[in-house]
């Protein structure tokens, strides 16, 4: 069984019934029926392409690739390790199918594969595509599993995506996420608010209002940024300014623990202890001696 390993998170959209799916070696349908209220949005990394088609004519949801620029596509193909994210633009539920699949079972050809599109495909509407997620979507819900037709079907979509792409290719946005789906000039915000207040307790809270996000959300989104919590990074930041001063001045241990936002000097010394190896004391007089 081909079992997608994809990143997501949604905040205000839920799903209202079980997900129906079917699979076959190397590719996963799945039908998802789902409600959500205005100003909800999602957040969706996979290690393998997909494409997703949204089935109302005008779902009260959209997708978009950039986290700032909320968008009304309704269908998309999605290239690996491409964030991309959907946004309610209104109250309502809604049912879309999802297609994940491996790239080398579907298109083993490298050459054709090089020919796919490297940026998310993004479309209003395409009568061939929802045509053949129709189609998919019949198979689906009669449980019929035809390898060789599901893989023709799903081959067709990619082409008609391929052809839409090569048409209008996509232009970046110039405030557009990295590819872990963090922008970055929320990263620089955030990160300029940690190293300014390294010398105290620094919360969640903070930090999300720093980037202009809930909680929830930012705590996954910071994580899938920079690949650490913001905890790790905030005690990696403690211990590299406490190093600058353990080097160049002659502060007393517990006066440098509390200037980098430790409880005392015991906590500083077991911090710095689990990421360095050895004592505060011990590698000042290491530094000293160098």
């Amino acid at each position: 069984m081909f079992l997608p390993s994809m990143q997501a998170f949604i905040e205000d959209i839920r799903a209202v019934a079980d997900v129906r799916w079917l699979s076959w070696p190397g590719a996963m349908a799945d039908h998802w029926q789902a409600s959500g209220q205005k100003g909800g949005h999602g957040f969706y990394v996979s290690p393998d392409p997909r494409m997703v088609v949204f089935l109302e004519p005008a779902p009260p949801i959209g997708l978009s690739a950039c986290a700032e620029q909320p968008g009304h596509a309704r269908l998309a193909y999605v290239p690996a390790g491409v964030p991309i994210w959907s946004h309610m633009h209104a109250d309502g539920t809604f049912s879309h199918l999802d297609l994940h699949f491996s790239l080398a079972a579907l298109v083993p050809d490298r050459a054709e594969q090089a020919t796919l599109p490297q940026t998310p495909v993004l479309l209003d509407s395409h009568p061939g595509i929802e045509h053949l997620a129709a189609l998919i979507l019949s198979e689906i819900t009669m449980q019929r599993c035809d390898p060789l037709l599901l893989d023709a079907l799903v081959k067709a979509m990619l082409g008609y995506f391929r052809q839409a792409g090569s048409a209008a290719p996509s232009s970046p946005c110039a405030t557009c996420p990295n590819a872990r789906g963090f922008t970055l000039r929320q990263q620089r915000q955030v990160l300029r608010v940690i190293d300014e207040n390294l010398h105290r307790r620094i919360t969640i809270a903070e930090l999300a209002e720093a980037a202009g996000l809930s909680e929830s959300w930012f705590a996954r989104a910071f994580r899938a940024a920079l690949g650490e919590t913001p905890a790790r990074i905030i005690a990696r930041k403690r211990i590299d300014r406490a190093k600058v001063m353990l080097r160049d001045t002659e502060d007393p241990l517990v006066e440098i623990a509390v200037a980098t936002g430790f409880s005392d000097q015991a906590h500083f010394t077991r911090v710095f202890r689990s990421q360095t190896g050895t004592t505060p004391a011990a590698w000042r007089e290491q530094m000293l001696a160098a």
